[in-house]
């Protein structure tokens, strides 16, 4: 099964580490999904450890705690997408257009919540701007404290155990181009 490597051979590699993947997931108490094994794996043998290496940042205003950092830019990701600066753009208009509309998007904790099958757990807080700056996708969300993981997310975000930020999405089938970099077949998401 092709996993996105750059390579029949790498994603060989990719398959046979995912049948050693064991334990579970903190938060749900789950065993990973296969997402979660295919992207633990691909970041192994791929080299790439983290989909976005910025930094996030947690920042208080009072009681309140806050997560700021970037989402998404225009480098390659773990599945070899690249997201356009006009897609970015449009990232942040929708996120804003719902917060001012009421209905802040979710800022999950797993990055399954939209593609792993689980929308039922509860966000770790939501979504409450979103900019673009030199291709990158900052975003700013409130974190929620009644939420049982908070405790373990905000120290792992201050710790820098948890530093990157990632965006889900299911692309329009008629957005999509592809181009080759380094000798890698890349999706581009327009």
């Amino acid at each position: 099964m092709p996993y996105g490597g750059s390579s029949p051979e790498q994603d060989k590699k990719i398959e046979d580490c995912i049948q050693g993947v064991t334990g579970t997931n903190k938060r749900t108490g789950k065993p990973y999904t296969e997402g979660e094994k295919v992207a633990i794996c691909k970041a192994a043998i791929m080299n790439k450890a983290f989909i976005f290496s910025e930094i996030t940042e947690v920042k208080s205003e009072g009681e309140n705690y806050y997560i700021e950092g970037v989402a998404s830019s225009t480098s390659p990701d773990l599945g070899n997408d690249i997201v356009s600066d006009g897609a970015l753009n449009q990232m942040a208009e929708i996120i804003n257009k719902a917060y001012a509309e009421g209905k802040p998007l979710p800022l999950g904790y797993e990055h399954t919540e939209i593609l792993g099958g689980h929308p039922h757990i509860v966000p770790l807080g939501q979504v409450l701007k979103a900019w673009v700056d030199n291709s990158r996708l900052f975003i700013k969300g409130s974190l929620n404290k009644a939420l049982s993981v908070f405790n373990e997310a905000k120290s792992a975000l201050e710790r820098k155990d948890l530093h990157s930020l990632s965006i889900e999405y299911i692309p329009d089938e008629s957005t999509l181009g592809s181009g080759f970099i380094n000798g890698v077949k890349h999706r581009i998401i327009n």
